[in-house]
Parts: structure tokens; C-alpha cells; sequence
């Protein structure tokens, strides 16, 4: 995977409530090169994060690639936590 590019419908998580390692970690230490994000994480204490994360540790990020189909798609996720 070293090398590779990660498209995800979500921004990906920066830390987890269970102490798994998170979303951004899990990617950094697979070697993605270049993650494609669809859509932001609206929660409050997410949003940015996993994207700041993912940037500090080099790799390219780029956001907003079918942001409106993924909110139809996590609809009531997004919902939830209105941006």
C-alpha cells in the first residue's frame, strides 16, 4: 500500500473514544501517499483534525470530490451534526 491513494467517502477520524488507533493513524502507517476525502467530518470536535493529521505527516489531501453525494449517502450522519 506504500504509495498508494485512499479515496473515502469521510474525512477520516483523528482519535478514537476506545483508544484503537485512528483512522489517519491506520493510513500514515500503511504509507498512503495521497488521500482523496469526499466530504469534512461536521462534529465539532472533528472536523480538520484527521486532515491535520494526515498533512503533518506528509501526505497530500485533497477534499470536496463528490461532497454532495457523500452527504446523500451518510445522510443521517450528517444530520446529526450539522455543519
Amino acid at each position: 500500500m506504500r504509495g498508494a491513494t485512499a479515496y473515502v467517502t469521510l474525512e477520516p477520524c483523528a482519535k478514537r473514544s476506545n483508544g484503537a488507533p485512528s483512522c489517519a493513524d491506520l493510513l500514515i502507517q500503511a504509507g498512503i501517499a495521497r488521500v482523496v476525502i469526499a466530504a469534512s467530518d461536521p462534529h465539532p470536535f472533528a472536523s480538520g483534525t484527521g486532515v491535520e493529521r494526515l498533512r503533518a505527516a506528509g501526505v497530500s489531501v485533497e477534499a470536496g470530490l463528490f461532497a454532495e453525494e457523500a452527504r446523500a449517502q451518510n445522510a443521517g450522519f450528517f444530520a446529526r451534526w450539522r455543519e
